[in-house]
């Protein structure tokens, strides 16, 4: 029999490590910093390169914030420090449609931040709500007295290293040389899944202990007390400050607020009435 215990007991302690490796090395794979570079074909000496940084993620907002930075290479670069040697225009498919950036030439183009809009997903599913986005970046030449525009050979260089979110980008179908279409799909970190969800849990397990009481109380197991009044109220104001301390949380109205804290609030808030109404019951017939 010492021997099987042994066993089981090595065991268990096998299994928890086992658990905690693969927890934290999930935690972080979405904190790692994420860099890609998206081209279609073998990129030409004649150039344009775009550096997207993904800067943050606003679900209620619905945009992603993307800094954009610019570099000539070949014809188009009139020195190393990156002057433009001929008018670019890149064009950005953004949260308020397609917005053209000019980079005129002999000037050193600075990094522009601009908002990406979101889809399928909405912030009332947190934490586990997902998203996609596309980042969709072209350019064109402006060249000649009648202005014609020239495709211009584009190259995006990825960056994302927010550490709340996971994000998978991908070369979408409809890119070519001069515009490149990434697809993004955008989900919360994992650790911020975990903690919510074990915050939420607690919210649930704690306004049952609570609620379990009260029903002793009522069934006459347990006798009242002023400790367990300020244990209920206390709980009471707490489940609010818990709820709105989750990371990242959207405002009030979300599905599990419907599913789990306005119930949590509920049982714990008639619970409290309840104790109070047998603490006075019972001082009022002037029993101790």
């Amino acid at each position: 029999m010492p021997t099987k215990r042994a066993l089981l007991f090595l065991a268990a302690i096998a299994i928890a490590a086992g658990v905690y490796v693969f927890a934290v090395r999930h935690f972080q794979r979405d904190a790692q910093f994420q860099q890609h570079t998206f081209s279609v074909g073998t990129p030409p000496a004649d150039r344009v390169e775009v550096t997207a940084q993904i800067i943050g993620v606003s679900p209620v907002k619905d945009a992603l914030q993307v800094r954009l930075g610019f570099e000539p290479f070949g014809k188009y670069a009139a020195d190393r420090f990156g002057r433009f040697a001929r008018d670019v225009t890149v064009i950005v498919a953004t949260a308020d449609g397609y917005r053209p950036i000019r980079l005129s030439a002999g000037e050193i183009p600075v990094s522009i931040d601009k908002d990406i809009e979101l889809g399928d997903g909405s912030p009332k599913d947190y934490p586990f709500d997902r998203y996609t986005a596309r980042l969709g970046i072209s350019a064109f030449e402006q060249s000649g007295s009648s202005r014609a525009s020239t495709p211009v050979t584009t190259v995006v260089h990825y960056e994302e290293d927010l550490g709340s979110y996971g994000i998978a980008p991908d070369l979408g179908p409809e890119s070519t040389r001069a515009m490149i279409d990434v697809r993004l799909l955008i989900w919360r970190s994992a650790a911020i899944m975990t903690f919510s969800t074990m915050m939420y849990a607690a919210m649930v397990l704690v306004s049952a202990s609570v609620l379990v009481f009260t029903v002793l109380v009522a069934l006459g197991r347990v006798e009242p007390d002023f400790g367990m009044m300020l244990w209920s109220g206390a709980i009471l104001f707490a489940l609010p400050a818990v709820r709105n301390s989750l990371p990242d949380s959207p405002p009030l109205g979300i599905q599990a607020d419907y599913y789990i804290f306005m119930w949590a609030e509920t049982a714990v808030a008639l619970s409290m009435v309840t104790l109070t109404s047998y603490l006075i019951a019972k001082r009022a017939r002037g029993e101790p």
